[in-house]
């Protein structure tokens, strides 16, 4: 969720991270379609995982047309975080909906939705 939201934040996303982070803080989740599909993960619902998958393409194509270390601004410049921007906060708030899991204990279902 942390990932998404960076992405969320579109331009000011990129600004705090730098270009390269601001893109591959996401592939610590979702690999690049070059490295295979994003594999199954029991705690992402299917329409998570469909939002994903559209965050994942737009995220793919912006890695693939920019060089790398690029500046913060030239990065904004070409227009892909505004692109990106129009993708993630789907995803995020489907994910906000369930609840987060905790990042300490192995959890089966997230605390939110618990009953």
């Amino acid at each position: 969720m942390d990932s998404l939201q960076i992405l969320a934040d579109g331009d000011d996303g990129v600004r705090r991270l730098w270009p390269d982070e601001y893109l591959e803080q996401f592939y610590d989740y979702i690999p690049h379609r070059r490295h295979g599909k994003m594999r199954a993960n029991s705690v992402i619902t299917a329409e998570e995982q469909a939002a994903l998958v559209e965050v994942s393409r737009i995220v793919d194509d912006a890695r693939d047309a920019t060089p790398a270390n690029l500046l913060a601004e030239e990065f904004v410049a070409t227009g892909w975080p505004k692109q990106i921007q129009r993708k993630a906060p789907k995803a995020l708030n489907l994910m906000r909906e369930r609840g987060p899991f905790s990042d300490e204990p192995e959890e089966e279902v997230p605390p939110k939705t618990r009953r």
